[in-house]
């Protein structure tokens, strides 16, 4: 699957990424998946793990609000956020299209996300 936040310069794209309209879903999904254990890094590739630029900005009564540590952000960072988020929507989409009641057994949380 091909990622991109410039569709006009990319032919053969499949997700388009627009941080003012998905960053906040993509993060969400990431803490999620982090949450569940569903994300890994290669001890190569551990300096691109986001937990290690999200920091806490407020709390409120919409919940925790966070932001990226602007000065340790790394395209790397976005890559591994992209990356996550795309095989969420490749998961929720397969789902969706199957005529199947999926079941928690069902999921190859081996494939979720694809390595990196």
């Amino acid at each position: 699957m091909v990622v991109t936040d410039s569709p006009n310069l990319i032919k053969n794209w499949q997700l388009k990424f627009d941080a003012q309209q998905h960053l906040e879903e993509v993060i969400r999904i990431y803490q999620a998946s982090y949450r569940g254990g569903l994300v890994e890094f290669e001890n190569s590739i551990t300096r691109y793990n986001p937990m290690n630029i999200l920091q806490v900005r407020k709390i409120d009564k919409k919940g925790m609000q966070q932001e990226f540590d602007s000065s340790s952000l790394d395209n790397g960072h976005i890559a591994a956020l992209l990356a996550i988020w795309a095989s969420h929507k490749i998961a929720t989409a397969y789902g969706v299209m199957s005529n199947q009641v999926q079941k928690e057994d069902d999921i190859d949380r081996a494939m979720l996300p694809f390595s990196i």
